[in-house]
C-alpha cells in the first residue's frame, strides 16, 4: 500500500517559511510555502490540504510554535504524529 504522508514545518516570521510538502513515498505530489504566516493561518492551510489530499499520516515538526499546530489539530480530531525536522525533509 502506498501512504500519502503530509509534512508540516511551522516557520512563522522572519526569514524563514513555512511549509506544507505532500508525497507518496518518495514521490513529491505537492509543495506549499509561505512567509510570515501566523499558526491560525498556518491551520487553516494545512486542513485544506488535509481535505484536498487525503494523507494516511500527518507528520508535524513540534520545535517552537510547531507545538501549537500538533495541539490545534489535535484538537479539532486529526492524528497527529510529532517529527523534528531533519534538514529540507525530502526537498
Amino acid at each position: 500500500m502506498m501512504y500519502k504522508v503530509l509534512e508540516v514545518d511551522m516557520a512563522r516570521f522572519g526569514k524563514d517559511e513555512s511549509i506544507i510538502l505532500v508525497r507518496q513515498d518518495q514521490r513529491v505530489l505537492e509543495v506549499q510555502k509561505w512567509r510570515n504566516l501566523d499558526l491560525v493561518g498556518m491551520v487553516a492551510h494545512v486542513q485544506a490540504m488535509i481535505k484536498k489530499w487525503e494523507p494516511n499520516v500527518i507528520l508535524v515538526d513540534p520545535a517552537g510554535v510547531g507545538a501549537g499546530i500538533v495541539d490545534y489539530l489535535r484538537h479539532l480530531g486529526f492524528e497527529v504524529i510529532e517529527r523534528f525536522r531533519r534538514e529540507n525533509y525530502a526537498l
